[in-house]
């Protein structure tokens, strides 16, 4: 069986382009100089957003027409979204859905101690989670909403079989300690100032 990497954190460069088309709709060209990236970065970007069902092509990218994106755009207006939906903040949100959790449990489902701290400080700051005797629960009803809707879709994930007894996944995010970069994510190694938007990782089949 393929180990693979589960893909639904957004990255702050993806709020950052929700955030900017809240209000009309841009040219990739727009969003890259907003945002400070190269047309090609931003444009993978954009298409995870379309595969995530929050943004769309046509003439120009604008926010889709989809309830995911009704929700978030909701979310925008609420919160400073880098702090409660980008990196593995969503990922631990993602836990609360169903029910509340300690930070031990928490731990448990492998978050590291510091960093799990430092990001659940910052979201109860913005009263996205609040803490009780039975652990830290989501307190706002269209967070909640949204990233049901999120689950219920399909995760962008994709694995390619390397030299038979590896594979290599891809992650919107950078992931500590999942493998080892493949080349292709490692020009900056190499003095050559590509970021790609994605990571693409070599994994042991187990």
């Amino acid at each position: 069986m393929y180990k693979s990497v589960k893909l639904e954190s957004m990255r702050e460069s993806g709020v950052r382009i929700i955030e900017r088309l809240r209000k009309r709709s841009y040219t990739i060209g727009e969003l890259s100089e907003a945002i400070n990236k190269s047309q090609s970065w931003t444009s993978e970007v954009v298409s995870d957003l379309v595969d995530d069902h929050l943004v769309e092509r046509a003439d120009g990218v604008q926010l889709a027409e989809t309830y995911e994106a009704t929700l978030l755009a909701e979310l925008v207006e609420a919160y400073d979204l880098s702090k409660v939906l980008t990196g593995t903040k969503e990922d631990i949100l993602s836990s609360l859905v169903s029910e509340p959790k300690t930070s031990s449990e928490l731990q448990q489902a492998g978050y590291a101690k510091s960093t799990l701290y430092n990001h659940l400080n910052e979201m109860q700051e913005t009263g996205a989670i609040t803490q009780t005797d039975d652990g830290y629960h989501i307190a706002d009803d269209t967070l909640r909403s949204f990233l049901e809707a999120k689950s219920k879709r399909s995760p962008f994930e994709t694995t390619y079989r390397a030299n038979g007894d590896r594979i290599i996944v891809t992650s919107k995010d950078q992931v500590e300690g999942a493998g080892t970069k493949t080349a292709f994510s490692a020009f900056t190694r190499y003095g050559v100032a590509y970021h790609s938007a994605k990571t693409y990782i070599y994994q042991v089949l187990r």
